[in-house]
């Protein structure tokens, strides 16, 4: 099965589209009123259900787009989904949420121990200058 939104192949019978999110079924649903009334809306005209059916089943399920631009229409709306929707933000677990502040404090103290470890061997270089004058005085 093909989304008729994003056009990624999904799997057959699914409600939503993994990548975009799209409604399949609300799609399906739009599209097969259309197929159902197109031979009973006169049935004079087309005495042989048989030439009609063949008609429906090679149309495409969406009008095709434009192949030179990757974006719906510009009045077409992002469908909003529904409550089965595939969730695309999941929420992070305790396990997760430790690691990264565990993650976070790691690289604060490593900043911090950088920072200090320059700071000290400025201080180191001041001190030894320091003594080296005072002994360099007292001799």
């Amino acid at each position: 099965m093909i989304c008729p939104n994003c056009h990624s192949q999904i799997e057959e019978g699914s409600n939503f589209c993994p990548y975009c999110g799209y409604p399949i079924r609300m799609a399906e649903d739009n599209m097969q009123p259309h197929a159902v009334q197109g031979p009973s809306a006169n049935p004079e005209e087309s005495p042989s259900p048989s030439p009609a059916s063949p008609q429906l089943s090679q149309q495409p399920q969406q009008p095709p787009m434009d192949q030179g631009a990757p974006f719906p229409p510009a009045g077409a709306g992002a469908p909003m989904p529904g409550p089965g929707a595939p969730r695309l933000h999941r929420k992070l677990s305790a396990i997760e949420i430790w690691l990264i502040v565990i993650g976070i404090v790691a690289l604060i103290a490593l900043i911090i121990s950088i920072v200090n470890a320059v700071h000290i061997e400025t201080i180191k270089d001041a001190l030894i200058e320091v003594i080296q004058n005072l002994q360099s005085g007292s001799n």
